[in-house]
């Protein structure tokens, strides 16, 4: 970027330098109000109570059903990038029964319309978009059952759950509850699916249970969330898109849709090798992005028994392509046409250069990550993935491999991507920042202003010299981590006629 000014002989040029990065955590806590809320009342199926003060949920005397919908603007109001700890949803009885009753929040999965009936205590006959018992947005767009139902409309395994009696009660993020975490999170990562919570009392089939809450008509009792959170790097999650094992002792076999097997399976005499193989796409990452780090995560299910062996295990990248394949069972099953095994990338023809794969034809002579404890958290893999960035027809990801493989009892097995269970399946976690984007620049009396966007939680610097080619960067201001991602103003004093500037972080 170029600026001449009239006024002045400077000539000022910006570079945007992306030089390390800064690991700044900051945390924070903010008490969020429900943007929308509302009632679904049995009694009068098709009223809307949108503009009532209170949300009621449970079972009338006369064994009418009520339930509370209510959502929080979670991606509005905390920083994006945010590491959410901790969540506490408060809820004030205004009004309630003899009967105990236990609530609990499910996430929900459709959309609805909070409308603002309020002639009466029941509300009002609904208008077109508001939420009833029926309608999700009256008059046509319904529950997929009355009064909403488990799993289309909400998710059947609740968030949090509590006994609820009088007072202020919060539904508190721990241990036991630790879906209101996963759910603020995810809505802050994918506005798109916030939805909100339903409120269900636990034993509708009792009378005389209903409570009835505060809403956001009424400030002093409304819900309240309280969210604590801190800044961690931007960070995306890719699974894996094909893994299978090269299995020595059945060395024709394929076993693309079981879990990976790597290490020396058998006793001194009869041991046999196995080779895991994994692979990611990479087209998930921002393409402005800049990547900080580069993690794979295995889960082991089964490790050998009594006389087992230290596990250490090295990732190397392979050069080659194979075909996962799609055979079943703890030995795999005979390999179809273009399925991997020990002995061929794709059988029966395309052979690896040796059996089970060798290095330097088939993967890499050096090791890209080795790792010597149980939690098969492989990192330093940043040259590897951006090798593929670069070079994506290249992309042939790693064969895991023992480093002990002449000795018997080290194969471990780990979940695959055919796990069913995204939190087990293997996982390439990468880490990146933005570089800062310049939006202004100017020249004010005899000061130089740099105005750039700011992300949340990262920290920044500013740099000068007088020369394009030579002479030393000099940093003439830090910028500390923003709570928020803001324009920021940079100046400095004009005092010469040509100067450089770079920002970086």
């Amino acid at each position: 970027m170029f600026l001449s000014p009239t006024s002045t002989p400077l000539t000022i040029i910006v570079f945007l330098l992306i030089e390390g990065t800064a690991s700044v955590l900051q945390a924070d806590i903010i008490i969020l109000k429900p943007v929308a809320d509302t009632a679904l009342n049995q009694t009068n199926p098709d009223f809307n109570l949108g503009g009532l003060t209170n949300l009621d949920s449970g079972t009338t005397a006369s064994g009418e059903i009520n339930r509370a919908v209510l959502k929080f603007d979670i991606a509005g109001s905390v920083p994006p990038y945010a590491n959410i700890r901790r969540v506490e949803m408060s809820l004030t009885v205004v009004s309630r029964p003899t009967q105990q009753c236990i609530y609990s929040l499910h996430r929900l999965l459709r959309d609805w319309g909070e409308g603002n009936g309020a002639d009466s205590n029941s509300g009002s006959s609904a208008k077109n978009g508001e939420a009833t018992w029926q309608a999700r947005f009256f008059p046509d767009i319904l529950w997929s059952a009355p009064g909403a139902t488990a799993p289309a409309d909400f998710v059947e395994v609740p968030s949090g759950t509590q006994s609820i009696s009088e007072g202020t009660t919060a539904f508190t993020s721990s241990t036991s509850s630790p879906g209101i975490i996963a759910d603020v999170q995810d809505w802050l990562n994918h506005p798109a699916s916030n939805f909100g919570w339903i409120l269900i009392c636990d034993d509708e089939g009792t009378a005389g249970t209903v409570r009835s809450f505060g809403s956001r008509e009424d400030p002093a009792t409304a819900a309240s969330l309280l969210v604590d959170f801190d800044f961690a790097p931007p960070s995306v999650s890719l699974f894996a898109v094909a893994d299978t094992s090269l299995f020595e002792y059945a060395p024709d076999n394929n076993l693309g849709a079981v879990s990976l097997v790597s290490g020396t399976i058998g006793s001194m005499g009869n041991a046999k090798r196995s080779r895991a193989l994994i692979r990611f796409t990479t087209q998930d990452i921002p393409t402005n992005a800049v990547l900080t780090s580069a993690t794979l995560k295995l889960t082991q299910y089964r490790a050998p028994g009594g006389g087992s062996a230290p596990g250490v295990f090295s990732l190397y990248r392979i050069l080659k392509p194979w075909g996962e394949g799609n055979k079943e069972g703890s030995r795999g099953s005979p390999a179809e046409p273009s399925e991997a095994t020990w002995n061929a990338r794709f059988f029966p023809s395309a052979l690896w250069s040796a059996p089970g794969g060798a290095s330097p034809e088939d993967f890499s002579l050096l090791a890209s990550s080795t790792q010597t404890t149980t939690a098969f958290t492989f990192t330093n893999l940043l040259a590897d993935v951006e090798f593929w960035l670069a070079h994506p027809e290249q992309n042939f990801g790693w064969i895991l491999i023992s480093e002990n493989e002449e000795t018997p009892y080290t194969a471990r097995r780990f979940y695959s991507r055919e796990a069913g269970d995204p939190r087990y399946a293997p996982t390439l976690v990468l880490e990146y920042v933005f570089p800062p984007e310049i939006e202004q620049t100017e020249i004010v009396g005899n000061q130089c202003n740099l105005y750039f966007v700011a992300q949340a939680g990262q920290a920044y610097f500013a740099q000068s010299r007088d020369s394009l080619s030579s002479g030393n960067w000099m940093t003439f201001t830090n910028i500390i981590a923003q709570s928020i991602t803001s324009k920021v103003l940079i100046s400095d004093p004009v005092t010469g006629s040509l100067r450089f500037y770079r920002i970086g972080l």
